[in-house]
């Protein structure tokens, strides 16, 4: 084996897979196409493996970098994908967002969902989350702490 290869594999039960067409032998699924797109275009070899159960056993090979990659788009196009609208005062986005945008950046790449804030012209303080239930949840976790840390720096220069 080569030392930069990894292996990441990964399961979609049933209920989590956005096509929920169960494949059969002789049958390329939008599933197997969507992979061999995504294999193509970033060079790792993707294998599927469907259960009796409907679950789906995901087995990505390739260079590290590649295959992170692989896995999130992945995600993005097998997994179904939930939406979310958080209300966070329009002063704390800019901690969301980070320098140049590299904390967004970072959240959506751990969380694999794609974050909508509003711009600071726009009146609207709601932040759109989009993207696997579990990163929605996590995204939503984070985003509430940071929040919550806002509000008690506020509170601390209030009082002192």
């Amino acid at each position: 084996m080569h030392k930069y290869k990894i292996y990441n594999s990964f399961i979609l039960a049933a209920d989590e897979r956005a096509n929920k067409v169960k494949s059969f032998p002789g049958n390329t699924s939008e599933e197997h196409k969507k992979c061999q797109a995504v294999a193509a275009a970033t060079g790792t070899r993707i294998e599927l493996s469907e259960s009796k159960d409907g679950s789906l056993t995901v087995v990505i090979k390739g260079l590290r970098a590649k295959v992170e990659d692989a896995h999130a788009r992945l995600v993005r196009d097998l997994q179904t994908q939930a939406s979310r609208d958080l209300d966070i005062p329009k002063d704390h986005h800019r901690k969301l967002i980070g320098k140049e945008g590299a904390t967004l950046r970072q959240l959506e790449a751990d969380t694999n969902c794609r974050i909508t804030i509003p711009s600071r012209d726009t009146p609207s303080e709601t932040i759109k989350i989009v993207g696997p239930r579990e990163g929605i949840e996590k995204a939503v976790a984070y985003i509430k702490a940071v929040s919550e840390r806002e509000v008690s720096v506020t509170l601390t220069l209030l009082i002192t």
